[in-house]
């Protein structure tokens, strides 16, 4: 059935085959960012390798999305390091899980 989204959540997934199929392999974020990643659609902070990706998607190289349920975020073009958004908001170098760091926070 066209449309229908089963999303398939993964945690750690970092040799996950649907993580390794692609050329990126994040090893930047994870040397330089704590191992975490920030989504610029929900602003919450996620692992580097936990995402989420379609059942249903029977792509070579399936999309992966940032792991929050309610977040359709992509995990490589909203995924930024958690580092670059730490440093221009004067946040800790390590964040808490799930919460919301705005890019640009009220002052």
């Amino acid at each position: 059935m066209k449309g229908f989204t089963k999303w398939v959540s993964i945690e750690n997934g970092l040799n996950n085959e649907k993580y390794s199929r692609l050329a990126d392999t994040d090893e930047t974020v994870l040397k330089n960012s704590n191992g975490v990643k920030w989504c610029l659609r929900c602003e919450r902070v996620y692992k580097v390798g936990s995402f989420k990706y379609d059942a249903n998607d029977s792509n070579e190289k399936p999309r992966i999305y940032c792991p929050y349920k309610d977040c359709d975020g992509d995990y490589w073009i909203d995924g930024w390091e958690w580092l670059h958004v730490a440093a221009l908001n004067n946040y800790p170098s390590t964040p808490e899980l799930g919460e919301k760091y705005s890019l640009w926070p009220r002052q």
